[in-house]
């Protein structure tokens, strides 16, 4: 039963659960079912299973669902309850009756078994396994395999994703669609009366919910810096920010308040061991950013002087660019960490931190967008692929291209660098042995460029076949300006994703194309052969490749 949903209807709790069991199972009970039935079966006990204790907003109305499942759990039932961490505490069931769990990470399998779940819940089958490898895949591409490993962010990149039909195209923009998720689901869990009861005043209860979100950047811009998680230095930082709106004296007692509420409710923030964290340190790097590009968006000379002394801070490294990012204009701080590169002649970080910063749509005038492009193409030709002494390699710097793929001008530099054989062979068989989502533009660099060795081309469409790019695999097979083996490596990659029928229409095109080397021909009607019979074949099943010659 959902339990979030008793607070819409009327009656005793009896009468209430009766109403809601009928409504979900879509059959009719006596009106006294829930007195009568732990009674009736109490030699034969059942299992009750419930969600969403967590959404009853009425403290007093949850209260009572406690007991009564206590009560039910005493006797030959059982019971199982499964709520959210935020807002559970505040009327928790006790540990003498119930053993608590909480759900491990999720590993790469179960989010792919997840997603196809949540989508079949509300799209026929076919079209559900569409947008979970859909969701997937663009997570993937956009760097997110972090998040993926949180059950309640899964949910949330779900949700985003079935309303929008894709996620944000800013990592700005898909971070505030989770918060403004949380958050609006902590408003409908009776956030405005959790503050109420402990401030005793709702209309100072209404004006934090209002304010949640400043608050919310002002803790994170405190955890940030000061690495803290203690009540006391993050109310400090609450208190600071209320004092606008109230006396001192005042906004000092209502801070720790507020936090505890928000730890129990919010869902953003959370309490581990003795202090507080966010849910994922994601939030807490783009709530600092944007506690700074907001207290800083007028005085660019401020912004920087608050970024400046974090810039070689690993720790940073995601809030300086997602501070840019919120800029009307960031070329001033570009340009600011492009002069200061040379002081970083090893790791290069202040053009990895101006390269992030381009990619996550920080605006900034054309020359200094060619500036960034300049120094990462100057990387890649004179580094060497390999780290060494914690120098920056030339593959990083094709990374951080690559992580530009939408960039007409960053795509010409990183297949210039493939052309120039910049990408060996050595650094694709590393690629490909274990792909990632930064190696995935340089493999669509490499798989269809005559100039890159045929064996490597055949490795680069390997990999992107484990990496699930099925629909861009197609379109690489139909490129009239790739050549043959290009065509052949898109296929044999499609054929491993289990799309058998369009890599044989491939390889079916191949055989009837009197451009093709005549031995390749005869290989590929064989293939088609064999694919017709559904057989498997070594040089497509198995990625063994075998030349015809």
């Amino acid at each position: 039963m959902r339990l979030g949903r008793l607070d819409r209807k009327a009656g005793s709790l009896p009468q209430r659960l009766c109403a809601l069991l009928s409504e979900e199972l879509g059959l009719s009970f006596p009106a006294d079912f829930f007195e009568t039935w732990p009674r009736a079966m109490s030699v034969h006990g059942w299992l009750l299973a419930c969600d969403g204790l967590d959404k009853v907003s009425d403290p007093n109305v949850r209260r009572t669902i406690v007991r009564w499942l206590e009560g039910l759990a005493d006797g030959p039932h059982r019971v199982l309850v499964t709520p959210r961490p935020a807002g559970y505490e505040m009327a928790s069931l006790r540990e003498s009756t119930f053993a608590h769990f909480e759900l491990e990470p999720f590993d790469a399998e179960q989010v792919e078994a997840f997603a196809h779940r949540w989508f079949l819940a509300a799209l026929p089958e076919h079209q559900a396994e569409e947008r979970a490898a859909a969701l997937l895949k663009e997570a993937q591409n956009r760097e997110l395999q972090g998040l993926l490993a949180n059950p309640l962010l899964v949910t949330i990149m779900a949700v985003v994703y079935h309303e929008r039909g894709e996620l944000p195209a800013r990592r700005l923009e898909l971070y505030q669609e989770f918060i403004r998720v949380l958050l609006d689901e902590a408003e409908s869990r009776g956030l405005k009366q959790a503050l109420a009861a402990v401030l005793h005043d709702e209309g100072m209860a209404a004006d934090l919910v209002l304010e949640t979100p400043h608050l919310l950047d002002r803790v994170a811009l405190a955890a940030q810096r000061e690495d803290a998680t203690d009540e006391r230095a993050l109310a400090a930082a609450v208190a600071e920010a209320l004092a606008g709106e109230m006396d001192w004296p005042k906004a000092k007692a209502v801070a720790p308040r507020w936090l505890r509420v928000m730890s129990q409710r919010s869902g953003v923030l959370v309490v581990r061991g003795s202090g507080y964290e966010f849910l994922h340190p994601t939030f807490r790097e783009y709530l600092a950013a944007c506690a700074l590009a907001e207290e800083h968006a007028n005085d660019l000379n401020k912004l920087w002087a608050a970024l400046s002394p974090y810039v070689l801070d690993e720790a940073w490294a995601e809030v300086i660019p997602l501070s840019m990012a919120h800029l009307q204009d960031a070329t001033p701080l570009v340009e600011c960490l492009l002069d200061g590169n040379d002081n970083d002649e090893g790791q290069q970080r202040p053009l990895f931190v101006a390269a992030a910063a381009l990619a996550d749509g920080a605006p900034m005038t054309a020359d200094t967008h060619r500036r960034v492009l300049r120094g990462l193409d100057h990387l890649a030709r004179t580094r060497p692929p390999w780290k060494w002494d914690k120098r920056a390699s030339g593959t990083d710097a094709v990374r951080a291209l690559g992580r530009l793929w939408g960039d007409e001008e960053a795509v010409a530099i990183l297949l210039a660098v493939v052309r120039d054989g910049r990408v060996d062979v050595e650094v694709g068989m590393r690629t490909t042995d274990a792909p990632d989502k930064e190696a995935t533009p340089v493999l669509f660099a490499v798989a269809p460029h005559k100039g890159v060795d045929a064996w490597v081309r055949m490795l680069a469409a390997k990999a992107l076949g484990s990496l699930a790019w099925g629909d861009d695999l197609l379109a690489l097979a139909r490129d009239e300006e790739v050549d043959t083996w290009g065509h052949v490596a898109a296929a044999v990659a499609l054929d491993t994703l289990g799309r058998r029928k369009e890599a044989a229409l491939i390889f079916l095109a191949l055989t009837q194309d009197e451009g093709v080397d005549a031995a390749v021909r005869s290989w590929a009607v064989a293939v088609v052969d064999a694919l017709a019979r559904d057989e498997e074949v070594d040089a497509v099943a198995g990625m063994g490749v075998i030349y015809p010659f």
